[in-house]
Order: structure tokens, then sequence, then C-alpha cells
């Protein structure tokens, strides 16, 4: 339609809780700027937007509120259009799937992550959010099944970001997550990953959604 309506989520982590993880510069307003742009150019309504930042995105919070206000939200309607956004540091984690061809999952850094008991957001967890989200909008009478996923983070899929300066930039990475994850692990989301569908790629995204991504899943995303 000329004027979808749009319900976002946004999340934006400068300080991080663990002095192991460097404090970032430019992911807090990264998020801001998109709200101010949603509402100022896109006339979307505040309620719709959800923005989570610094202390506010931990990990329990940025999972849970991704599925009350997009995938259990009855106020969603066909042909709306629904957005993820995530600014912050990414980085791997050591992975439990035996098909991971370099044994690592790619990740999502929360404000509390890189804490004893707390691990990061593996991208497969959040690929089963989504495919939650996808099949939320199977009915007709459902959500819309128009997603977009922005990710500005190291690591975090596909596209490129050129560096002109290296040398003065700050990665947006943390440091791997060396700790084993325990087997169950997000157990309650992932419970049907084994019947989603994915893209015949390392990084095991399904295909329900438009990705756009600071650098590849090997590279680092810079700020300046």
């Amino acid at each position: 339609s000329p004027n979808p309506t749009i319900w976002a989520l946004l999340v934006g982590v400068n300080q991080y809780e663990s002095p192991a993880l460097r404090t970032l510069n430019g992911c807090r307003n990264d998020v801001e700027a998109m709200r101010t742009f949603l509402v100022n150019q896109m006339q979307v309504a505040e309620t719709n937007i959800k923005l989570l930042v610094d202390r506010q995105a931990k990990r329990a919070t940025i999972l849970d509120t991704f599925q009350s206000h997009l995938i259990n939200n009855p106020k969603i309607q066909r042909g709306d259009q629904i957005l993820f956004m995530f600014s912050g540091h990414g980085s791997r984690m050591h992975s439990r799937d035996l098909n991971e061809p370099d044994g690592w999952d790619e990740t999502l850094v929360a404000h509390d992550n890189h804490t004893p008991g707390l691990y990061h957001i593996p991208d497969k967890t959040l690929a089963e959010l989504l495919d939650q989200l996808a099949r939320a909008t199977s009915d007709p009478n459902a959500e819309g099944d128009n997603i977009t996923v922005i990710l500005d983070s190291c690591h975090s899929g596909s596209g490129t970001r050129a560096a002109d300066n290296r040398e003065s930039a700050l990665a947006r990475t943390a440091p791997a997550d060396d700790r084993l994850p325990p087997l169950d692990l997000d157990a309650a989301i992932r419970a049907a990953s084994a019947t989603r569908s994915t893209l015949p790629t390392q990084s095991g995204w399904s295909i329900n959604h438009l990705l756009l991504a600071g650098c590849l899943d090997y590279e680092e995303s810079y700020e300046y």
C-alpha cells in the first residue's frame, strides 16, 4: 500500500556490562536516528516502535521483546512492514551444530553478554525467531509477511562496508565466546529449528526476510 503500517524493534548497544567488551560510539545513535526517520519521514506511530538501548538491551529483554512486540502482537496485520535492527558488537561462539562447517556460530552481543552464565545470541536463535515470525504470517488473516533485518555488527552475514582508514576506525567486534554453550541454550525458541528451510550457506539464515548486513560473516564492521 502507499502508506504501509510499520512495526519496528530497534536495538543499539554502546555500553557493555563486561569489562572485556569495548565501549562503542555510534550504535545508540544508529537506532535513535532510525527511530527519528521512521516517525518523522515515514509517519510511523511511536507505539509501533520498540527501542532498546544500552542497559535496556539485555539478552532476555531482546528475545522477549522480539516475541511480544513482533511475533505475538495481535495488532500486526497482513501487509504490514516488520523491521528488526541491531547495532552493536558482533562475535562468534562455539557451535554444537555438527553441520556448521567452521564449528562456529556468528552472534549478536547483548548488553549483559560475555558475563558468567550469559551467552551471546547465536545466528540460529535469531533465524528461528524470524521463522516463527514468518510462520505467524502464513495465515491470510495474520501478520504481514514483509520482514527486513538490519545488522550493523561484525560477522553479520553478507554485504560489504568499505574501510578507507582501518587504523582510526573502531571495529564492532567482541572477543569470541570460547565457552561451549549448553545443549539447551534457547531451547524454547529453537525447538522447531530442525524443520525450517535454510539458505545453502554457512550462515544458516532462513528464506523469509531481507537481510542488510554491515559485512560478511567472517569480516569486521567498522564505525566512523
